[in-house]
């Protein structure tokens, strides 16, 4: 049991790239920048390499970037509310 625990461990960090932390920290900058347009803009990053270069469309990089990006926008509408009280209570 612990080895096959082990190898689903080693299947997730191959699967970490220096391209995939980049982009994942690209997603979530420009969520917290732009709020959920980050998402899209990711999105249609990876919608665009399928259709220019071919690649393949990688769920992987779906699943991570709604992640990160979800993270990002709620930490961007979080910085908002809290911008906003600070001006209206202030």
């Amino acid at each position: 049991m612990l080895a096959q625990s082990q190898h689903k461990h080693n299947i997730i960090m191959d699967k970490t790239t220096k391209r995939n932390i980049i982009g994942s920290i690209v997603c979530f900058f420009l969520s917290l920048l732009l709020g959920g347009m980050g998402i899209a803009i990711m999105m249609y990053r990876e919608v665009y390499q399928s259709n220019k270069y071919g690649f393949p469309i990688e769920k992987d990089d779906i699943i991570r970037y709604s992640v990160v990006g979800a993270v990002g926008s709620i930490c961007h509408d979080a910085l908002l509310i809290i911008g906003v009280n600070h001006l209206w209570f202030s």
